[in-house]
C-alpha cells in the first residue's frame, strides 16, 4: 500500500536492482525521483516530509538517506552520482526552498588523461537548517545544530557544531547558536 501511495503522489523512475525504503509516517508529495544504475537506495526515515523535491541518483551502490522528522522544501535538488557515493541527512533537519545538494560536478574533467574531479559523499548531521537557495557541494560535512544562510555556497566541511555558515564560499559568522523549527 505504501508503494502505491508513493507512486500515485510522485513521478518515479526506478531501474531494476534499486530500491526505495519507507518508514512509517512519511509525507512525500509532488516529487520527481529518478534512480539509474544498480544497487542504489533511497531511505526515507520515520516522519520525513518532502514537498516538490527533485531526487536524482546515477551510478551504482549509491545511497540517499533522509533522517527522521526532517522537512525538505520545494525545489530542493538532491544529486547522488558516482560509485558507492551517498548523501546522508540527519534527523530533525529543515531545508527551505531551492537548495542543491550534489556529490558530483555534473561532468567529468580530465587532465593528462586522468579524471580530476571525482565524486564525493556528503553528510548533513542532525538538526541542520538550510535557508533558501543554499548549495552544498561534494565532499562536505555540516555538523550538528548548524545553520546555512540564505544563498550560501558550502564548499568545505564544517566540523564545529552549532554555527552559522554564510557566504560564497560559506564561512562561520556565529558560534554557539541554537535554532528552533
Amino acid at each position: 500500500m505504501k508503494d502505491l501511495i508513493l507512486k500515485l503522489r510522485n513521478k518515479i523512475t526506478l531501474d531494476k536492482g534499486n530500491e526505495i525504503i519507507q518508514e512509517n509516517g512519511i509525507k512525500i508529495r509532488d516529487c520527481v525521483i529518478k534512480v539509474r544504475g544498480k544497487g542504489n537506495k533511497i531511505i526515507f526515515k520515520k516522519n520525513s516530509n518532502l514537498n516538490k523535491v527533485n531526487i536524482e541518483i546515477r551510478g551504482n551502490n549509491c545511497t540517499l538517506e533522509i533522517g527522521e522528522e526532517t522537512v525538505i522544501g520545494k525545489n530542493t535538488y538532491f544529486s547522488v552520482k558516482g560509485e558507492a557515493k551517498s548523501i546522508v541527512v540527519g534527523k530533525d533537519c529543515m531545508f527551505s526552498r531551492n537548495n542543491k545538494i550534489m556529490t558530483d560536478d555534473g561532468h567529468d574533467i580530465f587532465m593528462d588523461g586522468k579524471k580530476i574531479n571525482e565524486s564525493k559523499s556528503i553528510k548533513i548531521c542532525d538538526e541542520v537548517w538550510l535557508a533558501d537557495s543554499s548549495t552544498i557541494l561534494k565532499g562536505v560535512q555540516i555538523s550538528k545544530g548548524s545553520v546555512v544562510g540564505l544563498g550560501s555556497l558550502v564548499t568545505k566541511s564544517c566540523f564545529e557544531e552549532r554555527v552559522i555558515l554564510v557566504g560564497n564560499p560559506a564561512k562561520i559568522i556565529k558560534r554557539g547558536i541554537i535554532w528552533k523549527k
